[in-house]
């Protein structure tokens, strides 16, 4: 029986069914608890997944204590109606379901009725009273995070089952209900084909006034929204209309609207040109491949299209090349093509939005440009092709984090040049990777980025350094630096990414997952944070997730950097892929000691005993050659280095790892 009615779009209120009466929640974070729990398949969190989303960065014990008071409210307030409505134990925390009514439950059942009933659709519409969990958030960096992908996620579903309706009703020419086009304004208020639907529906009825105020509320909303003006298509309807061609008595003689299409099903496809940089040397060309890389983490941040990699080969050409050929070989809708000219002092950038299926100009802008402007102009030119894709894409919901303000320029080319370095893997580039990543952090203390990037380079050291002595130290810094990230930006995936792997390391295998998925999610089409994920859900023990993430990384970056080939040897060998795991370490043997002891214990379990002593020889030696810890590495030094520093949490993983490397190193004794 249905005892509490809780609404959760645009509010977080929560009311007795019987009397009426809202409950009142001493804390937010008790309130969100709850609504977390009713969102959650089954009704049903982990401790440490709770903890993690209302709680991280709080320590550990602090997080599961908050837990515990929240759990004591949740309770006193249900009061005798939910004594059998909560349910916890020492790992998970669930609740009855069928004792709510949940706003969100009925408006996705109203979507999905929608499909093949228009009056569902509305209905579902009219249930949307704003954003998911409403204005209020607690200072809760990780479920900010959270908010953020669930809100994306709804407001999309709702967004595109109008947008698909209203397209129906324009390819039908049926302009005589506005109610559909009025949900999605109140919506999405910047959705241009929403408002071009009712300027036309008051123009045919002869209110041109009413048109014209409507084309006037959707150049306010594209300039507070997206700092943009109306397109092409609305300029051409708005003079259609005053000059009388849409009207009562002509509006069966203008042509349809255009519904811009895509080449296939799902959202359009964007690739980023490597810019040229003009210049009398190659002084400058890092700050072009920087401007490639910021722009795309801001596109990428916009989750209603997929950034995709520049083809590896055949369009190096520095002058003119075929984008409609670069749509045939990697299916991108659109290009964005970029000129960096340094000869003149100040730079210059030239950048243009490429249709790539028929090659036309989508637009063009010149950006004057210092070489520690590159943040912020890569945020402005986001915004631009945000701007100028709008009117083909459903909603753009992250565009503000996608703008956001840049701090100190140094700190940020600091970090950029860190970020280039740190990509290397060894321990040279590393040390020359922290010392910049310190100066930028002590220069602007708010740049997230260079926090997260510290963090992995200071928790993945003794890889590239075995026996490093100071690990230990190097992790609990680690640990502050991603902490301090998450805290910074918990809408930026490397800054989960980097929790993640601190929580992994630190054995909280919950929380761990909690970051890799929450990376994910917020930008599923980043190559650097699906492999990283990928690696990370396998040391967990989810080889499924971990294998098709990897994938994905692999197809969206087939040309990828080398140190991949560890995160790929390590889910191949922990999906007991042996034979893989053995050609992927091949490719690249030299430089990671871990892939060397993969190879090896992967030889040992095929029962290759000649191979697998070749193979442990071989790892023993390069180990020993970069060994940093006290005296000489003995094999048992060996083992226990190679246990800690690939933090596998899955004990199945665990015990084939430690068995093949045993027994590989039997097998060299044989030999």
């Amino acid at each position: 029986m249905v005892r509490f009615a809780v609404n959760l779009l645009g509010s977080c209120r929560v009311a007795r069914v019987a009397t009426g009466e809202e409950l009142a929640f001493r804390t937010r974070k008790t309130r969100l608890l709850l609504g977390l729990l009713l969102l959650s398949p089954g009704w049903r969190l982990n401790r440490e997944q709770l903890a993690s989303l209302l709680w991280d960065p709080a320590p550990e014990a602090l997080a599961r204590s908050s837990l515990r008071q929240a759990l004591r409210e949740l309770r006193e307030v249900l009061g005798p109606d939910g004594e059998d409505v909560v349910e916890a134990d020492r790992f998970s925390v669930a609740l009855n379901g069928s004792a709510f009514d949940v706003d969100v439950h009925r408006f996705r059942e109203l979507i999905t009725a929608g499909a093949q009933d228009p009056r569902a659709l509305i209905s579902a519409a009219a249930l949307w009273q704003g954003e998911l969990f409403g204005p209020a958030q607690p200072s809760a960096p990780v479920f900010e995070a959270w908010l953020q992908i669930e809100r994306s996620q709804v407001r999309s579903v709702v967004t595109g089952a109008l947008t698909d309706q209203l397209e129906k009703l324009i390819a039908a020419n049926a302009y005589t209900d506005t109610r559909i086009a009025e949900e999605l304004v109140r919506i999405e208020p910047s959705h241009e084909l929403a408002h071009q639907f009712i300027m036309r529906f008051h123009a045919q009825r002869g209110d041109q006034s009413a048109a014209l105020r409507q084309f006037g509320l959707l150049e306010k909303a594209l300039a507070e929204e997206l700092d943009s003006e109306p397109s092409e298509a609305s300029n051409e309807l708005l003079v259609a209309i005053k000059s009388g061609e849409v009207s009562l008595q002509r509006h069966a003689a203008l042509p349809a609207v255009r519904v811009p299409t895509l080449s296939r099903g799902g959202p359009p496809r964007i690739t980023i040109r490597p810019p040229l940089t003009r210049y009398t040397d190659a002084s400058k060309d890092y700050l072009g491949e920087g401007f490639a890389f910021l722009a795309k983490s801001c596109l990428s941040r916009f989750r209603c299209w997929i950034v995709i990699p520049w083809p590896s080969s055949g369009f190096e050409s520095a002058t003119a090349v075929d984008f409609t050929a670069v749509a045939r070989v990697i299916d991108a809708d659109f290009a964005v093509d970029c000129v960096l000219d340094w000869r003149a002092g100040d730079g210059k950038l030239f950048v243009t939005l490429v249709d790539c299926r028929d090659g036309s100009e989508v637009w063009s802008a010149l950006y004057p440009v210092r070489e520690h402007d590159l943040q912020e102009v890569s945020s402005s030119v986001a915004g631009a092709v945000a701007a100028n894709l709008a009117s083909q894409v459903n909603h753009i919901t992250l565009l503000r984090h996608a703008r956001s303000t840049p701090g100190n320029p140094v700190a940020y080319d600091l970090w950029l040049k860190g970020h280039q370095l740190s990509r290397l893997w060894s321990a040279e580039a590393d040390a020359e990777a922290e010392a910049m990543f310190l100066r930028a952090i002590e220069l602007d203390p708010g740049l997230a980025g260079s926090h997260a990037s510290l963090a992995q380079i200071l928790c993945s050291r003794s890889l590239v350094r075995p026996g490093y002595p100071d690990r230990q130290h190097d992790c609990a810094a680690a640990f502050r630096h991603a902490r301090e990230a998450i805290a910074l930006d918990p809408y930026d995936p490397r800054c989960h990414i980097s929790m993640a792997w601190t929580w992994l390391i630190a054995k909280s295998a919950e929380r761990a997952k909690t970051h890799f998925r929450m990376a994910v999610d917020l930008n599923p089409n980043d190559s650097e944070a699906l492999i990283s994920a990928a690696c990370g859900l396998a040391f967990l023990g989810h080889i499924d997730d971990a294998k098709g993430l990897a994938a994905k990384a692999v197809q969206m970056n087939p040309v990828y950097p080398e140190y991949y080939t560890d995160y790929l040897s390590a889910i191949q060998f922990l999906d007991a892929d042996y034979q893989t795991t053995i050609e992927t370490v091949e490719k690249c043997l030299e430089g990671f000691p871990d892939r060397a002891a993969l190879a090896a214990a992967a030889w040992a379990l095929l029962g290759h005993t000649a191979q697998a002593g070749a193979a442990y020889r071989y790892f023993s030696t390069l180990t020993a050659s970069k060994w940093e810890g006290n005296g000489r590495a003995a094999d048992d030094d060996l083992e226990k280095w190679l246990m800690e520093v690939l933090p596998i949490h899955w004990p199945k993983g665990q015990q084939s790892l430690l068995s093949g490397l045993r027994l590989a190193r039997k097998m060299a004794g044989q030999a």
